[in-house]
């Protein structure tokens, strides 16, 4: 049989359906695996939700724990602020230390009388103690350095000899903030201040107090005391805050004085007063280095300090400018110690400063840490001849007289 001509014409003819059925099979698989690919997509994205999901509740979960804990450290600081307070309460009631030194009528009695005596000193007018930084004078004269006095000097002194009979010469008293503490622990005390307004209110206080049998406050100069005391037979002389307030020849005289009158085993004691070795000025300038000036550059430099007052107390100098200097205070070193009374090896029998680190040595370990105390380190050993109660931030010491 011929083969017929066009058959290789008919064959793809025939195969052409086969061919389209192929690939449409093929169509359909890369249909099919498309579909599997956007399920298989669909699904992670659905776990991916549900993770999402399931994180946001674990996170919100724990911002209702994290929640509760706030609320539960906030009761218990309000537990602990609450026995703080009944504490405190407590402690007003029982710790004398703590109290308010004057009953509320009797603290608006001495507040009256406090700025005509203030004034009188020179630094603030009478109209300076009507503004909030005046009434925070007030508040100090009534309350806080009287407090402060009792907490700390005192005690002290108390642990060098018994106040209770002691006779005690008080220079420089001013309002008797020092004064009122002494007499409370039985001391007969003698304040002496060259400000008479200043002695009215010490002698005010001391009625206020119910103390006026053991202080008897007397208007006189440093200087005089040898002429004025020196018959009597005293057990200390004291200069609290006193000294640098004085001039330069006025420190010679009294200390001069002061030990001259003093019988042997009294003891001259000195505190609050700003040492001239030491670095910053908290006292006068609230300056660095301030103590370090001599008395010309120090007025010039007033004019750079913050301290309001004592920067415009300068602007105009004349005659009286040195000795107004000495009155807003300067400080003090061993070195007017030695010129006024002698070597001092041997004198000094007790330092403030030591006392309270001997009874609080943990505060005693970190202040050695601070600024403060590597400076004393460094005055102790540039003068390791210098009894180390001279040595400190300030001079608070007791000198034995031989």
């Amino acid at each position: 049989m011929p083969i017929p001509f066009d058959l290789h014409r008919r064959i793809p003819l025939v195969r052409r359906p086969f061919f389209q059925r192929d690939q449409a099979l093929r169509e359909r698989d890369r249909a099919y695996g498309d579909l599997a690919e956007a399920e298989r997509a669909h699904q992670e994205v659905l776990q991916q939700v549900r993770a999402d999901q399931q994180e946001a509740v674990r996170q919100r979960e724990q911002a209702m724990r994290d929640r509760e804990q706030a609320m539960r450290d906030r009761e218990q600081a309000m537990r602990d602020r609450d026995e703080a307070i009944a504490e405190r309460e407590r402690l007003l009631e029982t710790d004398p230390w703590r109290k308010r030194v004057l009953p509320p009528e009797k603290e608006r009695i001495l507040a009256a009388a406090l700025p005509q005596a203030l004034a009188s000193m020179g630094y603030f007018d009478a109209s300076y103690f009507s503004t909030d930084a005046g009434q925070e004078v007030i508040e100090s004269e009534v309350q806080s350095r009287l407090f402060w006095f009792r907490r700390r000097y005192v005690r002290w002194l108390a642990s060098v000899i018994s106040l209770d009979g002691a006779r005690i010469l008080e220079i420089g008293a001013g309002t008797g903030n020092a004064t009122i503490p002494l007499a409370e622990k039985g001391a007969l005390v003698d304040a002496v201040d060259v400000n008479q307004a200043c002695v009215e209110v010490a002698r005010l206080r001391a009625e206020l107090h119910g103390l006026e049998g053991r202080v008897q406050a007397h208007c006189a100069n440093a200087a005089e005391i040898a002429a004025r005391f020196g018959k009597t037979a005293y057990d200390m002389v004291v200069y609290f805050a006193a000294l640098e307030h004085m001039t330069y020849q006025e420190r010679l005289t009294t200390l001069e004085a002061a030990w001259g009158m003093l019988r042997a085993g009294a003891l001259l004691c000195i505190a609050d007063t700003p040492n001239r070795l030491w670095y910053f000025d908290n006292h006068t300038s609230f300056a660095n280095f301030f103590h370090w000036l001599p008395d010309e550059m120090a007025m010039d430099y007033a004019a750079k300090v913050d301290r309001e007052g004592f920067n415009t107390a300068f602007r105009s100098r004349d005659a009286a400018s040195p000795e107004k200097l000495a009155r807003w205070g300067r400080g003090v070193s061993y070195h007017e110690f030695e010129l006024a009374i002698g070597p001092l090896d041997g004198l000094c029998v007790s330092g403030e400063w030591e006392y309270r680190r001997a009874k609080d040595a943990n505060w005693a370990a970190a202040w050695r840490n601070t600024l403060e105390g590597q400076f004393n380190a460094v005055l102790r050993a540039a003068a390791p001849n210098i009894p180390v109660e001279f040595l400190d931030p300030e001079l608070a010491l007791c000198l034995r007289k031989p």
